[in-house]
């Protein structure tokens, strides 16, 4: 019954935009039954029976368009997010449609490879598709791009790109490999996912050597001093002291202005790990190497580096970081501004500046809140957290550490985890609470690990 309501519902090159879609409710395929304005339907909990049901549908309807629909579907079924030259088409109405089939379990536009690639799918369609997704994404080794992170990408958009990647290095397409790589590996710093970043742009490195010819070896290595700055930045993100020589490479080999950011995440690196006034002297050799005129993404990420060495040598930074966050609205770079209003509103609440504190961390928080990035609205729920239990608010702090501790915790963070259980730890000892207190800190403890200096996040 599925398979001739699907077939009913499609008609071939009857599909118009308005095809009603399709949605999930807890029934097997055959008590599916007719609703006002859709077709509603679950699936049995056998995954492999859920993937039959799927394939026989498909094959069912797909029987009943066009040689021309069925072209464009077989280049178009290799693409999980959609490929937007066939918008309008038939083809682009019939994997919409199949794409609503999904109930939570199951890849609806896997089983419709599965049906029209039922060898695999071919070398050509497979570089058609690299090629395609490479086409998307432009100057991805600009200093002024390089760490602009996406932090929110629809996920379907996030597999074309890594599924395009790895099929690039099977197919040796050697010019389309380091592109990807960093488009990749900013889309995994942005979802906070240093590990699998490190990962992508180590083995895009690797690749690279393998190159067979002098003309494919020197395209790679173009983008070679931007994914070595790339690498530099995630392995700090992990504290890998490794990142100390990928940075050195992209400052031997990049334009001035990757070698600028080069030098001042080194600083950056440096300044954060052993010496920080060693930091701000690499800083301001960052700003020299950079020169004018120097892009406002540049200069504003040398002098976000700039102010978090001058908060951890203990001297003033407001103005330093007012100058980087006007840098980034010229570009308007929104998530930068917001990493920007989150270390203000820090500043500003060590220094007593409560409602100021407040009003950026609020601005932040909003920012992240919009792009998706659970793990820095967590670093904003933990400000607000400190603000408010300095106001006397305990169970608006209580709500805020509750919050960010299990943002964090979803995401495996068990340092920022470690320092909020710590954060509650000292809201219990406020409230009297010493019982409580206590088991808090051995839980701060155990997430550190023995892997973190803890007596920071514990200095309460």
């Amino acid at each position: 019954a599925f398979a001739r309501r699907l077939a009913e519902r499609t008609g071939g090159e009857a599909i118009t935009e308005r095809s009603p879609g399709w949605r999930g409710h807890g029934r097997t395929v055959a008590n599916a039954r007719p609703a006002r304005d859709a077709l509603e339907f679950a699936f049995d909990p056998d995954a492999d029976a859920v993937r039959r049901a799927h394939e026989a549908a498909l094959r069912a309807a797909l029987a009943r368009v066009s040689p021309e629909t069925r072209r464009r579907l077989v280049a178009l079924a290799p693409f999980d997010g959609g490929d937007a030259a066939a918008a309008e088409d038939g083809a682009a109405r019939f994997a919409g449609l199949v794409q609503t089939l999904a109930d939570g379990r199951t890849r609806p536009l896997a089983s419709l490879r599965r049906v029209l690639f039922p060898d695999g799918i071919p070398p050509a369609a497979r570089a058609h598709f690299v090629t395609q997704i490479a086409n998307r994404f432009e100057n991805v080794g600009d200093a002024s791009e390089i760490l602009r992170f996406d932090a929110r990408l629809d996920g379907e958009v996030r597999d074309d790109v890594e599924r395009a990647f790895l099929w690039a290095q099977e197919l040796e397409l050697h010019e389309r490999v380091a592109p990807l790589a960093i488009v990749v590996a900013r889309m995994a710093l942005g979802a906070g996912m240093a590990f699998d970043a490190v990962r992508v742009l180590e083995a895009a490195l690797a690749f690279g050597q393998t190159a067979p010819t002098s003309s494919r070896r020197a395209s790679f290595h173009q983008l070679a001093p931007a994914i070595s700055l790339l690498l530099g930045v995630a392995r700090i993100f992990r504290g890998d002291s490794a990142a100390r020589n990928d940075l050195r490479n992209a400052e031997k080999e990049g334009d001035r202005h990757l070698q600028a950011l080069a030098i001042a995440y080194r600083g950056l690196h440096e300044g954060l790990s052993d010496d920080a006034n060693r930091g701000l002297a690499l800083v301001q050799r960052a700003f020299a190497r950079a020169a004018a005129p120097c892009p406002p993404a540049v200069r504003g990420r040398i002098l976000k580096n700039e102010a978090n060495l001058l908060l951890e040598a203990s001297r003033p930074a407001e103005l330093v970081l007012r100058e980087a966050r006007a840098c980034f609205s010229a570009v308007g770079d929104r998530r930068e501004i917001a990493f920007v209003d989150l270390i203000l509103a820090t500043v500003l609440c060590d220094e007593g500046r409560f409602v100021e504190a407040n009003e950026a961390a609020r601005a932040a928080l909003d920012v992240f809140r919009r792009l998706g990035d659970s793990r820095s609205e967590g670093r904003v729920r933990h400000v607000l957290g400190i603000l408010a239990a300095d106001g006397g608010d305990v169970s608006a702090a209580q709500g805020h550490f509750d919050d960010e501790i299990d943002r964090f915790r979803a995401t495996g963070d068990r340092k920022s985890e470690g320092q909020s259980t710590a954060s509650q730890a000292a809201l219990a000892v406020e409230r009297g609470d010493l019982s409580a207190a206590r088991v808090l800190v051995d839980g701060a403890l155990a997430l550190f690990d023995g892997r973190d200096e803890p007596e920071q996040a514990l200095s309460w």
